[in-house]
């Protein structure tokens, strides 16, 4: 009888904890996605002072290609014609990061590449936004310097 009584009262307790989790494992998402990105930005800025050139970040569509979406994956290569995009027979690829963040919401001004120059600025700044399901989101803002700095926020996604 006691034994039944204690399972009843941690079933209880699982029961209350459970959505918690669902929103940790949520927010756990996104910041994993801004670390990944965060982490190719800070590559590239420091490829592109070290080679001396330009050096691009760009959502991933295939192996190889550039294009589709920032949740699908990432390309980071040096990009010796400095069109943003990955060309087969001339740009070097330093990373190919694929990942899958479907369950999450993007916005921001970086819908195609990001490409450092060789003084570690960037051609354009912009940012990349990520939240998820429960309005947990992170900004990923790039200065003219070529800086990412991460804000986070509790609002309606973008």
């Amino acid at each position: 009888m006691e034994l039944m009584v204690a399972i009843a009262i941690l079933a209880i307790l699982i029961s209350i904890a459970a959505p918690s989790f669902t929103h940790l494992i949520a927010r756990k998402q996104v910041d994993s996605f801004t670390t990944q990105v965060v982490g190719a930005m800070q590559l590239a800025r420091s490829e592109a002072i070290t080679r001396n050139t330009n050096v691009s970040i760009c959502p991933r569509s295939g192996a190889t290609s550039c294009g589709g979406s920032w949740l699908n994956g990432l390309l980071v290569f040096v990009d010796d014609n400095g069109n943003g995009s990955l060309d087969g027979g001339t740009d070097t690829l330093l990373q190919d990061a694929e990942m899958d963040y479907g369950r999450l919401t993007l916005g921001g001004s970086y819908g195609g590449s990001v490409t450092y120059q060789p003084s570690g600025t960037v051609t354009n700044n912009g940012n990349i936004s990520a939240c998820n399901d429960y309005s947990h989101g992170t900004n990923i803002n790039v200065n003219a310097v070529g800086r990412p700095r991460l804000e986070n926020y509790s609002a309606s996604c973008p």
